[in-house]
């Protein structure tokens, strides 16, 4: 069995779900170009919260892209057999060839888990592990040591532009994508593509939709906990707690006005709750709908166009609708940067 590693998302990117979640990008998170050249205080917190605090959910952002070769027909067929699941890709892509996507905590939990399905899984995840960057390597077997001028691939991925919502105060930008179509192999380019967005300014209620398509994504959104905390240190007045809110973009100017008071009265009513001692998750309880968020999504492009298909279609949440087009624009934009066209 030939492996060789095609594309894969950094470990920048990751660290930076990980810090919007604990909102502390003012530690660290933030690179011009995404990259597994982490400074030392990144690779130290994603290292312990990957194998001290064992959140690995951050790790499903971290996507590999192998192209496989094996010795016979029988023994492609065998090992696809065993490790194919919900949680990886494959397509044949020649004679006794595949191209294969897995993310980095599928990788942990093969390698860590208490069973084994076979030896085949076994010896497949070990044999793909050799091919990962060395950090990537470091972080599934817990060692904190983070090597320095480390190669980001071929892959390497940059782009500045936010992009806005119609009607809404949501702004995505995307932080890294891949498609190996570009690297001339013969197989279904969706399943081997893959995208990761930031999205600011979504709503509660949002997030009540999106987590039916969780199957489709890895998601990591902001703590509720530091939102509050933010809320808790603004002076009182409309524009302050306008910031936080969102409403829908059809309504009518006096039910606009009647919703954001009564928005507006529950957020003073929080804020004095957590002035006077109460916990954050108590008070999280008597958060509107409308209360904004951000949030970090990895995507599988296959999944991705079947989600933006679902949610631009018939009677949707309106606010998920103008998000899904944008989603569409922006992957339009992805691929023709990537073929050398016009940003």
């Amino acid at each position: 069995m030939r492996m060789e590693l095609l594309a894969h998302i950094p470990l920048s990117v990751g660290v930076y779900a990980a810090r919007t979640a604990w909102d502390s990008h003012k530690k660290g998170g933030k690179y011009i170009v995404p990259t597994n050249n982490l400074i030392d205080k990144d690779f130290e917190f994603i290292n312990t919260l990957f194998n001290n605090l064992k959140h690995w959910s951050v790790a499903e952002h971290i996507w590999y892209t192998f192209k496989i070769r094996f010795k016979s027909e029988y023994e492609k067929l065998k090992t696809m057999f065993y490790v194919k699941n919900e949680y990886n890709f494959f397509s044949e892509s020649g004679k006794n060839e595949i191209v294969f996507s897995v993310n980095m905590r599928t990788l942990y939990e093969e390698k860590h888990s208490n069973y084994k399905n076979s030896n085949i899984v076994e010896n497949f995840y070990k044999e793909l592990e050799k091919f990962l960057p060395v950090n990537h390597q470091n972080l599934l077997n817990g060692r904190n040591a983070r090597k320095e001028n480390e190669k980001n691939g071929k892959d390497v991925f940059h782009c500045k532009k936010e992009y806005e919502t119609n009607g809404y105060p949501i702004k995505i930008k995307p932080l890294y994508y891949y498609n190996v179509n570009d690297f001339k192999c013969d197989f279904s380019r969706r399943k081997h593509e893959f995208a990761t967005f930031e999205i600011k300014g979504i709503s509660r209620a949002f997030l009540q939709e999106i987590v039916r398509h969780d199957d489709l994504f890895a998601g990591t959104v902001k703590s509720t906990r530091f939102t509050l905390k933010e809320l808790q240190e603004i002076n009182d007045g409309d524009e302050k707690f306008a910031k936080f809110l969102s409403i829908h973009k059809e309504s009518k100017p006096e039910e606009r006005e009647k919703i954001f008071r009564i928005q507006k009265e529950s957020l003073k009513t929080i804020k004095d709750l957590l002035n006077g001692g109460a916990k954050r998750d108590i008070v999280k309880y008597a958060l509107p709908e409308g209360y904004k968020t951000t949030a970090v999504i990895t995507y599988n492009i296959d999944n991705l166009e079947n989600l933006i298909r679902l949610r631009t279609e018939g009677k949707v949440f309106d606010e998920f609708k103008q998000t899904a087009f944008v989603m569409q624009k922006i992957l339009d934009d992805l691929r023709k940067r990537q073929k050398g066209g016009k940003k």
